[in-house]
């Protein structure tokens, strides 16, 4: 790796040597059953990251897509994409450059460039309505999403985002103790969210020299907070099952891990698998992979 230009105005957080470009492969999975109709996507994304200056604390992260294709189950890239595919790649390339801030964890806090992806949704936006049918409704939907006020927090709620940052950095773990986390699992159940309280620990202790360490993670649902969605829960199931919905189960299995360097103070791998199920009508799986090449 290289180290930073002497001669730029890279502001290095104390303890760290956080390199100018870092390279990196990622893996987002999901499986959908729904009373035995099973949709599987493997989404494969290559990028970069780039460290650019410090602020009171903050760091700002440049990520930058150069490939994003979809695998089969034999690890070949799919020449072939049927039309959600399509349009999800199309979609998707107006996140090809973010410019993320984060705290000295590594905590996501706010996406910078927003009127740049604005303008990158109206081209794409023209480019889909001319080459696809009956998608008037999707469209409407993002313009929503992309509207001032609303793009901070479309992608706040990114999933793969806060996989990406976690905010696992400089946390001064401590073997046998668990740090709790809350957050929040967009699009958990269909469109609805589900509250998690997330515990992080480390995996093995520490030893002298050794520049990196493993942290796991396990969650369980937040079913007492607040905002915990037990109603549309229930509507959303009404409209799947005739079954009495006193008769099924809510159900989530998670866990995860990261290796971080605490030399340079970034996260070498991520991995995080969950799903949620609801006896046998519903299951979705999610797996988040990524690795610094």
């Amino acid at each position: 790796m290289k180290n930073p230009d002497r001669n730029s105005n890279l502001t290095v957080p104390q303890h760290s040597r956080v390199t100018d470009v870092v390279h990196y492969t990622a893996e987002v999975y999901s499986r959908i059953d729904r009373q035995g109709k099973v949709s599987v996507n493997r989404l494969v994304e290559k990028f970069t990251l780039k460290y650019m200056k410090g602020d009171k604390g903050d760091q700002l992260f440049v990520r930058e897509v150069s490939d994003r294709f979809y695998v089969n189950a034999n690890n070949f890239i799919v020449k072939k994409l049927n039309r959600a595919q399509q349009l999800s790649l199309k979609v998707a390339s107006i996140n090809d450059r973010l410019e993320i801030r984060v705290d000295k964890h590594l905590q996501i806090i706010k996406i910078v460039n927003l009127k740049e992806i604005q303008e990158e949704w109206e081209k794409v936006r023209s480019h889909i309505l001319m080459s696809f049918e009956d998608i008037k409704e999707m469209v409407e939907d993002f313009d929503w999403q992309m509207k001032s006020e609303n793009i901070q927090n479309a992608f706040l709620r990114d999933n793969f985002l806060h996989h990406l940052f976690p905010g696992v950095v400089r946390k001064g773990f401590v073997k046998g103790e668990e740090i709790k986390h809350n957050k929040t699992i967009s699009n958990a159940i269909s469109d609805i969210d589900i509250p998690i309280v997330e515990e992080r620990h480390l995996l093995t202790p520490k030893k002298l020299f050794e520049k990196t360490i493993s942290i796991g993670v396990q969650a369980a649902m937040d079913s007492l907070h607040s905002k915990f969605p037990l109603d549309k829960i229930n509507v959303f199931v009404g409209k799947i099952s005739p079954l009495d919905i006193d008769e099924l189960k809510l159900d989530m299995v998670y866990s995860g891990g990261y290796t971080v360097d605490e030399m340079t103070s970034q996260i070498v791998l991520g991995e995080l698998e969950y799903s949620f199920t609801i006896g046998k009508l519903y299951q979705k799986t999610v797996k988040y992979n990524f690795k610094m090449k």
